[in-house]
């Protein structure tokens, strides 16, 4: 038989009988569907199971490309919004570079038509850049025009003088940050024009350089004009006496103690600012100001009080971010000064040489004794020597009456055969000379003093270092304070009336 019912089979296999058993599942006719739909069913369920994971799988994935996206788009755009800060940020400076050279230097325009003539010559410049759509000529303007008086030595209010040297203040509003002004010179209508006031720019500062400024302890009775970067450590009061001349300006109510162009560099000390002075940056990276009870600091960036390396304003003064001086054109006048100084002799009139006598007066100075030191009055009085000759001389004292004064000034030009100059300063001057006299270094690298230098120290292009007092201002390409004083009280009134060219 067959079929699920089977249950024995009998074989006869030589007449002997062998009954084979075969065990097998008993089935119902109903147990074969339902096997086959245990089947299917777990089929479907393994089926519906694989594919429940591989949409997780497909979630999760979606989710971390998402992030990861996300990420990559936010990192894209905050490099995006950096890149365009940069870029208008370097815009801004070629628009203002290219101002400057459109008018610096240039014959002064009428001063009926000043400010309009030195605007469009600076938006020309402006169109000829093709900057794009978003630098219309509009956001370059020219806000001021004044012109400088020879009697007070200052300039004006308002442009007053055709021919007089003008400064010319240029505004510009970039198309995203906030308004940004330079201060432009021209020169003078005269083929040649005065010496006048060589410290002109300095009547505002104990120290004025063109790059960087280093103070280890040097104490600045005055403001301080930085060209640079200002680096200090263990630094004495800067406007120690006074709170400066120049301001105010962006904002600021009172005067200018420290400006400074470049970047603040925070040591381990903290710089003083007196006299309610206020503090004005160039480049703020790295530092902020922090208002504290109206004595404010301008400390890191990072920092959430007064503490730690900073700067201190004493006082109502306070910390402002710009460029409101022109040290580019401030220092070419200083070079064309100086050396105009050392040419004086023997092609100007109003200039005569100094006359060195020995220490009775009766006859020239032998060069290794006291002298007598002899000035003309009514002319610029000029002593030309060389850096062996002034240490030579500063050893020795002035037993003659003859001082520097309001209308008998001295002008010492020294010069150095290889361009660096050490000296001990002589002790024979005293505070009444001091501001009638200059020495001037036209052509050194480095100058180098110990003691105390009375009259201001004049070396646009030379590295200053100061280890002892300077009883009147500093005019140096970079200046490194070791100690002493910057004494702005003293600072020079000298007007020379000696031709120089434009």
């Amino acid at each position: 038989r067959t079929g699920s019912d089977l249950r024995r089979f009998k074989i006869t296999t030589g007449g002997a009988d062998t009954s084979l058993v075969t065990t097998a599942s008993r089935r119902s006719a109903a147990e074969v569907p339902r096997r086959a739909r245990d089947r299917v069913r777990d089929r479907v369920r393994d089926r519906v199971r694989d594919r429940g994971v591989s949409l997780v799988e497909v979630l999760v994935a979606v989710v971390l490309l998402g992030t990861a996206g996300g990420a990559v788009l936010m990192t894209a755009a905050g490099s995006a919004t950096a890149a365009r800060v940069h870029q208008e940020a370097s815009d801004v400076q070629l628009v203002l570079r290219s101002a400057a050279d459109a008018i610096g230097g240039r014959t002064p325009s009428p001063c009926a038509t000043a400010t309009a003539e030195y605007q469009s010559l600076a938006r020309g410049r402006l169109t000829e850049l093709g900057l794009g759509p978003d630098w219309p000529t509009s956001r370059l303007t020219v806000t001021k025009v004044r012109s400088f008086d020879r009697a007070s030595r200052q300039f004006d209010a308002t442009c007053t003088s055709d021919s007089a040297p003008h400064q010319v203040t240029v505004s510009v509003q970039p198309p995203d940050g906030p308004v940004v002004t330079l201060q432009v010179l021209t020169g003078s209508g005269a083929a040649t024009v005065m010496i006048g006031q060589p410290h002109v720019f300095t009547t505002d500062w104990s120290i004025i350089s063109e790059g960087d400024v280093t103070l280890n302890g040097t104490q600045v009775y005055g403001a301080l004009a930085v060209g640079g970067d200002l680096r200090f450590s263990q630094p004495g009061p800067v406007a120690a006496n006074s709170q400066g001349s120049y301001g105010p300006v962006l904002g600021s109510a009172s005067r200018i103690g420290l400006l400074v162009r470049g970047r603040v560099v925070l040591g381990t000390a903290t710089l003083l600012v007196n006299q309610s002075a206020s503090v004005v940056i160039g480049n703020s990276t790295g530092v902020k100001y922090i208002p504290n009870g109206g004595v404010g600091c301008v400390a890191a960036s990072s920092a959430s009080s007064c503490t730690g390396a900073k700067i201190t304003l004493q006082g109502s003064g306070n910390a402002v971010f710009g460029t409101p001086f022109d040290f580019t054109a401030a220092f070419d006048a200083y070079r064309k000064a100086s050396a105009a100084l050392a040419t004086m002799l023997p092609s100007c009139a109003a200039a005569t040489a100094v006359s060195l006598r020995d220490q009775n007066n009766s006859g020239p100075w032998p060069g290794n004794t006291n002298f007598h030191l002899r000035l003309t009055p009514g002319k610029v009085n000029v002593w030309n020597m060389t850096e062996a000759q002034l240490q030579s001389w500063s050893a020795y004292n002035n037993n003659g009456s003859n001082r520097p004064n309001a209308t008998t000034p001295l002008v010492v030009n020294v010069t150095s055969a290889d361009g660096n100059v050490t000296f001990n300063a002589p002790n024979w001057l005293q505070s009444d000379a001091a501001p009638y006299m200059i020495w001037n270094f036209p052509d050194a690298q480095t100058v180098t003093f110990t003691g105390a230098l009375w009259g201001s120290l004049y070396a646009p292009n030379a590295t200053v270092t100061l280890t002892g007092d300077v009883r009147g201002v500093v005019v140096g390409k970079s200046v490194v304070g070791n100690g002493g004083v910057a004494d702005w009280s003293l600072r020079p009134v000298i007007d020379i009336q000696c031709p120089r060219p434009a």
